[in-house]
C-alpha cells in the first residue's frame, strides 16, 4: 500500500512520500520512503534509525509561505510581483561576529502580547511583513544529524525587515519549551521547514466560514476611483480580524474597511456574502461568488419627495407627502416640520421612538437607553421598565431642531388619514 505524495515525520525526520509500507522482497519486508530533501543519504537514516528502532510515522501537511512583492507585502505567488517565498535560514544575531544563538526573546513584544514571543534572525529572503499569529505549526529542520521538531503558536512574521539596519527576523509566539529549546536548538546555519501541526480534524470533516468581499482592485473601480473632492476612494476595501497589528483586537469578529468619504446626500451600498461549508469546498465556492461582490457610491442625484410631520391632536402626529393633504390636521394648535425622503446637505434623520406610553422625535436613537457606568449602549431595552424594548420608524431627514415642538407626541401612522 503506497502513498507517493503524502508528506509524513518519521521520527523527526521529513519524508516526501511513502512508496510502500511493507514489501515483501527476497525474504525481508520493506520500508520504501523519499526524505523531504534531497541530501539525505541511506547512511544517514541508518544512523538515526538502528536495527531494533521502533518507528512511528505521522502525518503533517505542508504549509505552504506566502510570497512577497519585496515590500514586505503579500501578493499571490502567481502574480507578477511576486518574488518568491521567503526562506528560513539561520544566522547569528550578532553576525557578522560569531554567536552560538540565533533566537531571543523580545521583550517588547512579549509585554505587548501577554506571551512569549522569540526574534530569530535569518538570512536575507524576501520580506514578509506579516505572519499567521493563530495557527500551531511544526518547524522541522533539514539538515540530516540532529533532526529539530518544534512546535510554535503562531508566527507574528516571516521574514520581518528592520528598516534601521536590514536585518530580517523571523517572529513566533514560543511553543512547548518555550525560549530556552530555540536558544540552545535554533542555532546559525539550521534551515526550516514549516508543516500543519497534526491536530484537530482533517480538512474534508471540518467546517469553515468564509467571507467573500471581492478583489481589491474591482472593489476601488466598482466606487469610481480615487477623484479628489468626490468620492475620495484612497486605498482598497480590507478585512481586519485578529490582532490586525494591535493585540487589544484579538478577538473573533472582524471587520470590513471600505476607503472611502461617503459625501454628505450620497449613498453606499455595498454586497458581500458569508459562506459556510467544508473546509475542503470553501475555496473553490468562495471563488464562485467572487464576481457576485459589488460596491458603490451614488452620488445625490434628485432631492427626493418632500415630506411634512403635521400634527394632528392635542397629543400626537402624523406624516404625509407636501403634496398631499393631511386631513387629520389638528386646527386648534397648527404645526408643520418639513422634510424631505432622500438625505440632502445639513439633513439629519429624524425616528419616532416609543417606549411604552413615552414619546421621542428626533434624531438620538438611544434616547431611552438606560444609563451605564460602563457607558455600554443598550438600545433594545426601555430606560423607564426594563421589561419592554423600544419601537423605532423612520420619518426622513429634517434640519436639527426643527421638529422640536412634536417631541413627545405619539406618531400615529393613520393621523393624517389612510
Amino acid at each position: 500500500m503506497a502513498n507517493p505524495t503524502t508528506k509524513a515525520i518519521m521520527y523527526l525526520h521529513p519524508l516526501r512520500s511513502v512508496t510502500a509500507w511493507s514489501r515483501y522482497v527476497s525474504g525481508f519486508n520493506w520500508l520504501i520512503v523519499s526524505p523531504a530533501d534531497n541530501s539525505t543519504k541511506a547512511v544517514d537514516i541508518n544512523k538515526k534509525f538502528p536495527a531494533g528502532t521502533t518507528i512511528q510515522v505521522q502525518y503533517e501537511p505542508p504549509y505552504i509561505l506566502p510570497c512577497g512583492d519585496g515590500s514586505g507585502a503579500v501578493v499571490s505567488c502567481s502574480s507578477n510581483s511576486s518574488k518568491g517565498q521567503p526562506a528560513i535560514y539561520m544566522v547569528s544575531l550578532t553576525y557578522p561576529a560569531p554567536s552560538s544563538n540565533a533566537c531571543e526573546q523580545d521583550t517588547d513584544m512579549t509585554a505587548l502580547y501577554g506571551k512569549a514571543v522569540a526574534r530569530c534572525r535569518i538570512s536575507p529572503t524576501v520580506p514578509i511583513n506579516s505572519g499567521d499569529p493563530y495557527t500551531s505549526l511544526t518547524f522541522v529542520s533539514n539538515n540530516t544529524n540532529a533532526q529539530i521538531s518544534y512546535q510554535v503558536n503562531g508566527v507574528l512574521y516571516w521574514a520581518y525587515k528592520n528598516p534601521m539596519n536590514g536585518y530580517q527576523y523571523l517572529y513566533v509566539f514560543a511553543g512547548d519549551g518555550g525560549m530556552p529549546f530555540l536558544r540552545n536548538n535554533f542555532y546559525p546555519g539550521l534551515n526550516f521547514t514549516v508543516l500543519f501541526q497534526n491536530m484537530g480534524k482533517p480538512w474534508d470533516k471540518n467546517m469553515a466560514l468564509s467571507s467573500v468581499h471581492g478583489s481589491s482592485a474591482t472593489l476601488k473601480e466598482s466606487v469610481g476611483g480615487s477623484v479628489p473632492g468626490t468620492m475620495n476612494v484612497y486605498d482598497y476595501t480590507n478585512i481586519r480580524y485578529g490582532i490586525a497589528g494591535n493585540p487589544a483586537r484579538d478577538y473573533t469578529p472582524f471587520t470590513m474597511r471600505t476607503m472611502t468619504a461617503v459625501t454628505e446626500g450620497s449613498t453606499y451600498v455595498k454586497r458581500h456574502f458569508m459562506i459556510a461549508d467544508r473546509l475542503d469546498k470553501m475555496q473553490n465556492r468562495s471563488l464562485d461568488w467572487l464576481n457576485e461582490t459589488f460596491q458603490s457610491v451614488n452620488p445625490p442625484t434628485d432631492p427626493g419627495k418632500l415630506i411634512q410631520l403635521v400634527r394632528t391632536s392635542i397629543s400626537s402626529f402624523g406624516a404625509a407627502l407636501a403634496n398631499e393633504t393631511c386631513l387629520g390636521k389638528y386646527v386648534q394648535a397648527p404645526f408643520v416640520c418639513y422634510g424631505y425622503t432622500k438625505p440632502q446637505r445639513g439633513y439629519y434623520a429624524h425616528f419616532a421612538i416609543t417606549c411604552g406610553s413615552q414619546y421621542y422625535l428626533g434624531t438620538d436613537r438611544y434616547y431611552f437607553t438606560p444609563n451605564s457606568l460602563d457607558q455600554t449602549k443598550r438600545p433594545w431595552v426601555c430606560k423607564s421598565n426594563s421589561t419592554l424594548s423600544p419601537s423605532y420608524v423612520f420619518l426622513g431627514f429634517y434640519p436639527p431642531r426643527n421638529c422640536t415642538t412634536l417631541n413627545g407626541l405619539k406618531y400615529d401612522s393613520l393621523g393624517c388619514g389612510s
